[in-house]
């Protein structure tokens, strides 16, 4: 049941301010905007009305000194990101929640899946448990749903698990299967035709020493813990010599967990990707849809690299004060869009993927 803590809404401004939500009204989806706020919106942080700008500054002092250390860029920002999950008031007649940080889904979740995820990421950066690049990257996994990690993966162990992926499709690997959908709707062991194909081998990491050194390196295990909050577990990998080259999929819809929103994934290019080979691109902050376990489950790309989990789920995925102070904001980059080798994409979103295949050795294992 809903909470009614809606007072003042604005049902005309609502649906103006949120074009998905009267779309989804437009539909028959759902019957109004107060009904798309109180199921979907105020997990999200949308306002029921108009922020009252000048109650929100001076009620809550706090406010102004955050945007002025450029941790969020306006009082918009501020009350979606953070004061939302604070409990603050975007304006004076709307009723407190009972519980600001109660979870967004009820299929729980992550601590970053948390409404309060911000401020515990600035916690942890406050009582030094993580550096202010991990806060950073913490920050942006948060609000777009993936990261990228340049460099991730020393040059090394990148040239050992190509060199582990040819000798896989070189048929030079017994007993590892395939899936090519092209010659089988079921796993199959090597033949010629996996290289001409798009083809995966599944669960290389079982066989290969190169592959789990690879998918282990220390940075990608650290960005995996501190997502976690304990050791990540492998749960499946997928080995790829070309793009897959597959429309745009949801992994989690065919990968299902015994704890939803408990598995995360990892893509790590063996060699520079160019476009139009095949590369992956994502549906950023596709993971917020509150009452979906496939929409927050943490998706992996069809293009290879790790797909992770906690170790208990199986696979079938502080204020300041006084002066400003500087606090890190989610990382910026002008990354491309398709990685360089050795580079790791840690993904929380869905990932998609453009129809061309022609591109080979692209990529390597990938765990849940």
């Amino acid at each position: 049941m809903a909470e009614q803590n809606d007072a003042g809404f604005d049902e005309r401004w609502y649906l103006e301010r949120y074009p998905d939500a009267a779309a989804a009204v437009t539909e028959g989806l759902i019957p109004s905007g107060r009904a798309h706020y109180q199921r979907i919106g105020r997990a999200q942080g949308r306002l029921p009305r108009p922020l009252d700008e000048e109650f929100y500054r001076s009620r809550y002092p706090l406010v102004a000194a955050e945007i002025g250390s450029g941790l969020v860029p306006s009082l918009q920002d501020h009350y979606r990101i953070l004061g939302h999950a604070r409990g603050y008031l975007a304006a004076a007649e709307v009723a407190r929640p009972s519980d600001a940080h109660a979870a967004r889904s009820r299929f729980g979740g992550l601590w970053i899946d948390a409404p309060n995820a911000y401020d515990l990421v600035l916690g942890k950066y406050e009582i030094g448990l993580i550096t202010e690049q991990e806060a950073r990257r913490l920050l942006r996994f948060i609000e777009e749903g993936y990261v990228v990690l340049p460099g991730a993966a020393p040059d090394s162990l990148v040239a050992a698990a190509e060199a582990a992926v040819d000798r896989a499709y070189e048929g030079r690997e017994a007993e590892l299967l395939f899936e090519c959908h092209a010659l089988s709707t079921s796993p199959i062991a090597w033949q010629a035709g996996v290289t001409e194909h798009a083809a995966k081998a599944l669960d290389y990491h079982v066989r290969s020493a190169a592959i789990r050194d690879l998918i282990f390196c220390t940075a990608v295990v650290r960005f995996l813990g501190l997502l976690f909050e304990c050791g990540p577990l492998a749960s499946q990998t997928l080995s790829f010599l070309r793009g897959s080259g597959q429309p745009a999929h949801q992994d989690s819809a065919y990968v299902p967990y015994s704890l939803p929103h408990q598995f995360a994934a990892s893509w790590i290019a063996l060699e520079d990707v160019t476009p139009g080979a095949g590369e992956i691109f994502y549906i950023r902050a596709a993971t917020a849809s509150p009452n979906s376990p496939m929409a927050a489950s943490r998706a992996c790309p069809r293009r290879g690299g790790p797909v992770w989990t906690r170790r208990n789920c199986s696979a079938s995925r502080t204020s300041m004060s006084g002066k400003s102070k500087h606090w890190p904001g989610p990382e910026r980059s002008n990354e491309p869009s398709s990685p360089d080798a050795g580079e790791t994409y840690s993904s929380g979103t869905p990932t998609w993927h453009t129809a061309g295949c022609q591109s080979r050795r692209r990529t390597a294992a990938r765990a849940w």
